[in-house]
C-alpha cells in the first residue's frame, strides 16, 4: 500500500417518507489506499421541510426542493378548503 487514503462518500438512495414529512439519504462511506477499499460504512440523514440541506448531495437537494415544495403547496391548497387531489 502506498499511504494514499481518499474518502469516497456516496449516496445510494433517497427514501421521501409520508406525504412530503422527510427525505431519508442513505450514505456510504468507503476509504480508499491506492484505490483499494480498506473501509466501508453505512449511515443515513433525515431531511424535514425546516432542514437545511445545501450541503447534501446534489440528488437530495434535487428530491428535497421537489417533494418539500409539493407538499407546501398540498398544505396550502387543504387550508384553504380546495379539493386535494
Amino acid at each position: 500500500m502506498n499511504g494514499n487514503l481518499e474518502k469516497k462518500v456516496t449516496c445510494y438512495q433517497v427514501k421521501v417518507m409520508g406525504l412530503g414529512r422527510a427525505v431519508i439519504a442513505e450514505m456510504r462511506v468507503e476509504i480508499l489506499e491506492g484505490g483499494v477499499k480498506i473501509a466501508s460504512s453505512k449511515y443515513s440523514n433525515m431531511y424535514y421541510p425546516s432542514s437545511d440541506w445545501s450541503q447534501a448531495d446534489p440528488l437530495v437537494q434535487k428530491v428535497c426542493s421537489v417533494v418539500f415544495e409539493y407538499a407546501e403547496e398540498e398544505s396550502t391548497r387543504f387550508n384553504r378548503g380546495d379539493d386535494v387531489q
